[in-house]
């Protein structure tokens, strides 16, 4: 019993040694033309700052062990049935990835991508910038699936209104290649950007 009691207060010492680190989130700002036609871009841009708070020290260090990922869906309203009011849309568009680099996610290739950031020039923030130019016409949205931060102001929550689900103008239900998940109220959520192509 004696031998062991060295162990564990080493054990401690070296947990309470580890430093505790809080990551911040990406924040994106989605840009495009008034009007989007076929053929134009919109674009989104992800930012995260390049320090990290370390806990143990009390203040933000540099973080460069990895690149930073982000995590969004990108789906096509359609009119609501039992299998939700929109459908995995990928294919419906063109990517032009300009800053960062893009990995598709398995589970299901045509709704989830994960956008990977590059460290800036001046190293204060990692970012991405990707653009999507629409194949088809319709109404579309971009659903982050992290605690991202989405900055612009007016997101286009009304769009979704024109596909109620049993009347419920506000529901939106994500069918990602037969995966379901659901939104009961839009406006309880911070992590969509809807967008409608003429």
């Amino acid at each position: 019993m004696f031998l062991l009691a060295p162990l564990l207060m080493a054990f401690q010492c070296d947990d309470e040694l580890e430093s505790s680190l809080e990551f911040n989130e990406f924040k994106v700002n989605i840009t495009s033309s008034e009007n989007l036609r076929i053929n134009d871009t919109i674009w989104i841009t992800g930012k995260i700052s390049s320090r990290v708070f370390d806990t143990s020290v009390g203040d933000s260090i540099f973080f460069n062990e990895f690149t930073f990922g982000d995590y969004v869906s990108v789906m096509k309203l359609k009119e609501a049935d039992q299998n939700g009011n929109s459908i995995d849309a990928i294919d419906r568009f063109n990517i032009v990835n300009t800053i960062g680099n893009l990995e598709f996610v398995d589970i299901c290739r045509n709704s989830d991508i994960t956008p990977i950031s590059q460290l800036s020039e001046n190293s204060q923030f990692y970012e991405y910038k990707i653009g999507f130019v629409p194949l088809e016409i319709g109404d579309y949205v971009f659903s982050w699936n992290n605690k991202t931060i989405i900055s612009n102001v007016n997101r286009n929550l009304f769009i979704l209104s024109d596909y109620p689900i049993n009347g419920n103008p506000k529901a939106l239900e994500l069918n990602k290649c037969g995966s379901f998940s659901s939104i009961p109220n839009i406006d309880n959520s911070d992590s969509e950007y809807f967008f409608s192509v003429d």
